[in-house]
């Protein structure tokens, strides 16, 4: 089993900062969690300043918790990937996240975890997605049964400019049987799958 956390985008644009998405990403470690941050939808040469973002928003809502970090690369996918009890996947490029699918078992490796992924690194649990960069539609690892659309109707960013009717209608187009889950900027949603 593992639960999947889906961000639309960026949690810290709630109303209450992120406090309610670091709650229930910290959910069943009370005294201390284990994170893995995969950054692999981000160019390498900003991987340290998104996990200083990530890991501050969680670091300011994490209460007496500690919470214990790495980075998992290519080299130590393995390894990181059996140490943590969380794996946290910003977003950024989806092609680049892509690559984890080449990192072994990610299914087997991740199995019994919590992983959260935002924009990009959620749209690899879906059966389909929504590029944000070209509005294409592309396939994930299936975890969940449906096409996920991050940043639904956002005022972030350029993506007030997006047809979001487009968006959908490209998902239901390549995809008729799956439903479409739409999810906003600073939203986020949870599942259990096998």
């Amino acid at each position: 089993m593992k639960r999947l956390l889906l961000m639309g985008g960026r949690p810290w644009f709630a109303e209450d900062g992120g406090k309610k998405f670091v709650e229930t990403l910290l959910q069943g470690h009370p005294q201390e969690a284990k994170m893995a941050f995969c950054l692999f939808a981000q160019p390498e040469e900003r991987w340290e300043e998104v996990r200083k973002l990530h890991a501050g928003m969680i670091d300011s809502h994490k209460g007496s918790r500690e919470v214990v970090y790495q980075t998992i690369t290519k080299e130590n996918f393995t390894e990181v990937s059996a140490w943590a009890d969380i794996i946290f996947l910003p977003g950024g490029r989806t092609v680049p996240v892509q690559e984890i699918m080449n990192c072994g078992d990610i299914g087997t490796l991740w199995d019994g975890k919590l992983i959260a992924g935002s924009s990009a690194g959620a749209d690899l649990f879906c059966e389909g997605y929504i590029a944000m960069s070209t509005m294409q539609y592309g396939r994930g690892l299936g975890w969940i049964k449906a096409t996920f659309i991050p940043h639904w109707r956002s005022a972030q960013d350029d993506y007030p400019s997006k047809d979001w009717a487009a968006a959908e209608q490209t998902a239901l187009d390549n995809s008729p049987d799956t439903p479409v889950l739409r999810v906003p900027e600073e939203g986020f949603v949870e599942f259990t799958v096998a």
